[in-house]
């Protein structure tokens, strides 16, 4: 199992690249990376070719390329670029991530379902939603994608309510948080900014 770090969206809800955000002086995704390292999983970097922070980091990268919009761009690259392996897709906006979370997840996996993918009670319906990350994506996910992409579908969130998955309750529905806009850097004081402050630390 390898382990996908999706840093490659345009950001436009948070108005700057998210990529570029830091904890603790390193950027969230080598935080994330280094949490991949320590569950025993080799993490690779899905990015554009011009995020020269990313090219230039000491793990492995995969471009985007093909011209389709959002998380579904870099799952396909990486599932491309490795067609035999699982992929544990995470987005470098979930910065409460660690290696309990992945080392849970792995434990439930099954790998004769499409992925296997947490449930959480959704905050605002109160109903039980699946979720598209952190996720473990198995190889014969691939089938499946391109169907859908095919059809013009590129939400991997439905992709997965349609298939076959290993639907796991979330014990750690605190760390599931994801930073879409500034503020909600100010809700995760402590885990993105080096200082007391709401405005979030990236690089200009």
């Amino acid at each position: 199992m390898k382990g996908l770090i999706l840093c490659g969206g345009q950001s436009v809800r948070m108005g700057f690249d998210k990529s570029t955000l830091k904890r603790g002086g390193k950027y969230l995704f080598q935080h994330l990376a280094e949490e991949f390292l320590s569950a025993g999983i080799q993490p690779f970097i899905s990015h554009r070719s011009d995020q020269t922070h990313l090219l230039n980091s000491p793990y492995p990268g995969i471009a985007d390329q093909g011209g389709l919009a959002g998380p579904i761009q870099g799952i396909k690259m990486a599932m491309e670029s490795s067609p035999q392996s699982a992929w544990l897709v995470i987005p470098c906006d979930m910065p409460l991530l660690d290696r309990t979370v992945f080392n849970f997840l792995i434990a439930h996996r099954n790998e004769q379902k499409i992925a296997t993918v947490f449930k959480i009670e959704d905050q605002k319906t109160g109903k039980e939603i699946i979720l598209p990350f952190p996720a473990i994506y198995e190889p014969s996910f691939y089938t499946l994608m391109s169907a859908h992409l095919k059809a013009g579908q590129w939400s991997p969130k439905k992709m997965l309510e349609s298939a076959d998955c290993e639907v796991v309750a979330c014990p750690f529905p605190e760390k599931m948080a994801n930073v879409n806009r500034p503020g909600d850097v100010g809700e995760l004081k402590g885990f993105i900014s080096d200082k007391s402050s709401e405005t979030p630390k990236r690089e200009d």
